[in-house]
């Protein structure tokens, strides 16, 4: 994957979901690998593992705000963690200690912010544009794989233009089914 693959295939999808108000699980979603990813080839952290303590350290570097490593890593095992395996934010850890409560909402003007009752709030939007614009200044080690720890970008081949192309069906879900060109 170049840049204009990552901008075709995840900032303009991004982009598009942002004004929408009922994205924010998506939008998470996509960012939290994003952000995974960008934290594993910075540190060089290989696959499979946890990224660790410098890996929430890195994490706080890109959100100050909430001036609290506890608030960081509770975030990202609410989220990391929850979204990828439960489509939620996980309420506790795998050994049974209780999280805070994370949540989205669009109405606070950071990305991330302690309520008064030690709740964290997400701005889904705001979070994701601080992650995008990190991998954005430093591509080049969003991209590395120089040591094979890391897996690699994906690839998509080109269409061949004899194959699924004529998208005439549609699927119980209303959206168009390809059926095989003749």
């Amino acid at each position: 994957m170049d840049l204009s693959e990552f901008r075709r295939w995840y900032i303009d999808v991004l982009e598009r979901l942002y004004p929408e108000r009922d994205s924010g699980f998506a939008i998470m979603l996509i960012t939290i690998q994003i952000l995974e990813r960008y934290i594993r080839c910075k540190l060089r952290i290989p696959r499979g593992g946890s990224i660790g303590e410098k890996g929430i350290q890195a994490i706080c570097q890109l959100f100050p705000e909430p001036e609290s490593t506890a608030a960081i890593k509770s975030v990202w095992e609410c989220a990391r963690h929850g979204l990828l395996h439960q489509l939620t934010f996980f309420s506790e850890t795998r050994s049974n200690v209780q999280l805070p409560v994370v949540r989205l909402t669009h109405d606070i003007l950071v990305a991330m912010r302690i309520e008064d009752d030690d709740s964290i709030s997400i701005h889904p939007v705001y979070f994701s544009k601080r992650v995008v614009r990190a991998v954005l200044e430093d591509f080049a080690t969003f991209s590395s794989n120089a040591d094979d720890s890391i897996s690699p970008l994906p690839e998509v081949l080109p269409m061949d233009p004899g194959s699924l192309t004529n998208f005439t069906k549609t699927s119980p879900y209303g959206t168009q089914s390809p059926t095989k060109h003749e």
